[in-house]
C-alpha cells in the first residue's frame, strides 16, 4: 500500500512539474515543396524525460512519447512516437520554433501564447499501427538537424551559401567523372585523338568503377539540393545531376 501511494505521489509531482506549450502550424515541407499550414495546432507537454502531445491541461492525447535526445548545438531534439507515428520533434533553444519530422514531411510550428482550441489538432494522416514504429525518413531523404521558422526566419543546418557551395563541389566532381568516361568510351570506339591520354585497352572494370562513382556523386548532389529545399533554399538542378553515363564500348 505504501509503495502504491509513493508511486501516485511521484506521478502527481511529475505532472505538476510538467510544462505545456501551444504550437500553431505555419507551414509544411513535403518532398522539398513548401505549403502553408492548415490552421491546426498542437499542445506539447514537457517532462524531465521527454515530451508528448497533450491537451491544454497537459493530459496526453495517447499518441506516444518522445524521449529527449539532445540539448545543445543550437537545438533541443526529441525522438519517439507521436500522432504521425515515428517522429522527431526539434525545437529552437528558446522553444519558440518547432520542426516535426515525420515520414517525408517537415511540419513547421511557431509557439503561440493564445489559442481557442483545448486539444491538439493535426495536419496529415494519423499513423496506422503498421507504420507507428517505422523510423522517420527526413524530407527529401536528407534533412539536416536544424529548425526552420517562417519565411523570414531561416535556421537550417547550413547557410544557403554553404548549401550551394557543397552542391557546386559535387557538381564539379560529377562533371570530371563524366568527361573521363567519355574519353574512355571514345578510345574504345576508335577515336585516336584520345590515345595519348587513355590507352585503348582501358579495362572494363575501370569504366565500371567510374560509372558507379558518377551515380554516387549524382546521389550526393540530389541529397544536398533536397536538404536545401526543405529549408526553403532553391538550388537549380545541374545537368550533371541527371546525365546518363555514355554508352559502353
Amino acid at each position: 500500500m505504501r509503495n502504491v501511494l509513493l508511486l501516485v505521489l511521484l506521478s502527481v509531482t511529475a505532472l505538476l512539474n510538467a510544462q505545456t506549450y501551444f504550437y500553431k502550424l505555419s507551414a509544411v515541407v513535403e518532398n522539398g515543396n513548401r505549403s502553408a499550414g492548415n490552421g491546426s495546432g498542437i499542445y506539447v507537454t514537457f517532462t524531465d524525460k521527454g515530451c508528448y502531445d497533450s491537451d491544454i491541461e497537459g493530459c496526453t492525447m495517447n499518441n506516444g512519447f518522445l524521449n529527449l535526445q539532445l540539448k545543445g548545438e543550437g537545438k533541443i531534439q526529441y525522438k519517439g512516437t507521436s500522432y504521425w507515428g515515428a517522429a522527431e520533434y526539434i525545437f529552437s533553444v528558446d522553444y519558440k520554433l518547432l520542426n516535426v519530422i515525420a515520414g517525408n514531411c517537415v511540419y513547421i510550428y511557431n509557439k503561440s501564447n493564445s489559442s481557442t482550441q483545448r486539444v491538439s489538432t493535426y495536419c496529415g494522416a494519423k499513423a496506422t499501427k503498421s507504420s507507428a514504429h517505422v523510423n522517420p525518413v527526413h524530407a527529401g531523404g536528407a534533412v539536416g538537424i536544424g529548425v526552420v521558422g517562417d519565411n523570414n526566419e531561416y535556421r537550417g543546418k547550413l547557410s544557403p551559401e554553404q548549401y550551394r557551395e557543397h552542391y557546386a563541389r559535387w557538381e564539379e566532381q560529377a562533371r570530371s567523372c563524366y568527361e573521363s568516361l567519355v574519353d574512355i568510351v571514345n578510345v574504345g570506339n576508335g577515336d585516336e585523338s584520345h590515345i595519348n591520354k587513355y590507352k585503348a585497352d582501358e579495362s572494363v572494370a575501370h569504366q565500371s568503377s567510374l560509372r558507379t562513382l558518377l551515380i554516387r556523386l549524382q546521389g550526393e548532389m540530389r541529397k544536398v539540393r533536397s536538404e536545401a529545399a526543405s529549408y526553403g533554399v532553391t538550388i537549380m538542378q545541374s545537368r550533371w545531376e541527371t546525365c546518363s553515363p555514355p554508352s559502353r564500348y
